[in-house]
């Protein structure tokens, strides 16, 4: 009898076991954007190496360290944080599909981190930032490039998912898609900064055919915050663009519905982000040293384009859920029934025998017996009856969606720019927000009619 309740005990535990995921917790997470929030990036940086530990995949620490080291002004580091993180990711994407079997079994978070095609474009322009920081156009162009192709490859197969998942799920049930719901987005194609940067870094190689293309793109996915004087100016004079990156991408989080699948009833869960007030920066001011302003204008929602990206796989990531928590729950169902049936055929084995033992006794001791026998036999069945729910109740458990990804993107980028004679300026960056204004200051930039010129900055808040 024992051995039949450890059983469907350990049900729970294995299937938990197998699904264990780490992260940093909330409260650790909150004390690195805290940091970033009083634009102290060296106590960030600190307080991030120091929940290492706490990552399950080392690629996401990387993606995490590379962006406040970039905020940090730590370049390099940036650099070999950021190219870290794509080489193992590009290895797991190849993996992924090995994996696919075992995220069938348990669920997304046993595969490796694959990334996001938002985070892959994104990561190229900071990457090519900070090549640009470093003094390396030439680096710079290169990841450009890259985010180009990748741009281009997602533009030509956007709707590339699982489908063989599908596929086995629509056979299994007429109507998988009942409980599935997701906020309404645009699809994700393109990321408008890594575009921008493109279009600024061919202009600076007097590459104006390309420039134009970057900039025709632009204009037709909407944006009001380039024009063609970030990239056509008279001659004698210089070009200098501004960058700011305001606030924090919106989180990840975990979307779930309980299914009916004939008799079997379990849970689907999915990632997604959903809308939230996002950065508190309500305007960008840049101030030039000769007394000129302009203001910047919103180049690209970092979170809506992660909010769009993330719902294009979302079916995907249903669907597959759906199918591990009915197969589960079916299994799982299957071996606690059996467990469950067999202690109550033991339970009652033993309390027959209990009473048979003193059918002998004076009717006092008999009956005292029988009620202790049968007070022993409710006891087991109401713990047969506990552990077999505590069994089904934990298949739920192990649906947790994968809610990984690079939480410290901004949730906006900003642009714009300044025509002037060639020269050394100095340069104000006023971000202001309801809680004050936060200003960076840029002294003796060389503003040059033959280099690419870029002033950028960051505000967390």
């Amino acid at each position: 009898m024992k051995k039949l309740l450890i059983v469907l005990c350990l049900i729970p535990l294995l299937l938990l076991s197998s699904c264990a995921t780490t992260s940093p917790s909330e409260k650790e997470e909150d004390a690195i954007k805290s940091a970033l929030i009083k634009d102290d990036t060296a106590a960030a940086l600190t307080a991030l190496a120091s929940v290492k530990e706490s990552y399950n995949d080392e690629s996401v620490y990387n993606l995490d360290y590379g962006m406040l080291a970039f905020y940090n002004g730590d370049y390099e580091n940036a650099i070999d944080a950021l190219t870290a993180a794509e080489t193992v990711i590009e290895n797991n994407r190849i993996t992924s599909i090995s994996e696919g079997a075992a995220g069938l079994i348990a669920n997304d978070n046993v595969k490796a981190y694959s990334g996001a095609n938002y985070e892959d474009l994104y990561i190229k322009g900071v990457k090519a930032l900070s090549y640009y920081a470093l003094g390396d156009l030439e680096g710079a162009m290169v990841e450009i490039r890259r985010a180009n192709v990748i741009a281009r490859d997602f533009a030509l197969n956007p709707e590339a998912q699982s489908s063989w998942i599908e596929e086995l799920v629509l056979a299994l049930t007429p109507n998988p898609y009942q409980y599935f719901s997701i906020p309404e987005v645009s699809d994700y194609t393109e990321s408008s900064f890594s575009r921008y940067l493109s279009m600024l870094m061919y202009a600076a190689l007097k590459d104006e055919g390309n420039a134009s293309i970057d900039y025709d793109a632009l204009v037709e996915s909407g944006s009001v915050a380039v024009s063609e004087e970030d990239f056509i100016y008279p001659q004698g004079k210089a070009r200098v663009n501004f960058i700011a990156f305001n606030g924090l991408i919106a989180d990840k989080e975990a979307a779930s519905a309980m299914a009916q699948t004939g008799a079997i009833r379990h849970l689907v869960s999915w990632p997604y982000i959903p809308e939230y007030e996002g950065s508190s920066v309500f305007s960008v001011d840049i101030t030039c040293s000769n007394g000129e302003t302009t203001t910047l204008s919103t180049l690209e929602d970092v979170s809506d384009a992660a909010r769009a990206n993330v719902a294009m796989d979302a079916a995907s990531k249903y669907l597959g859920s759906y199918y591990r928590g009915m197969t589960k729950m079916t299994a799982t169902k299957v071996t606690a029934d059996t467990a469950y049936d067999e202690a109550i055929k033991l339970a009652v084995q033993a309390r027959d025998e209990a009473k048979k033992a003193v059918q002998g006794q004076n009717d006092f001791v008999r009956g005292l017996a029988e009620a202790a026998a049968d007070k022993a036999y409710d006891v087991a069945v109401e713990a047969a009856e506990a552990a077999r729910e505590a069994a089904l109740a934990a298949v739920n458990e192990t649906e947790i969606p994968d809610i990984r990804m690079a939480r410290f993107l901004p949730d906006t980028v900003c642009v714009g720019g300044l025509t002037r004679d060639p020269g050394v300026y100095d340069f104000t960056m006023t971000f202001h927000t309801a809680s004050g204004d936060v200003v960076k200051t840029f002294n003796g930039v060389e503003v040059s009619d033959r280099n690419l010129n870029v002033v950028f900055a960051s505000c967390a808040r």
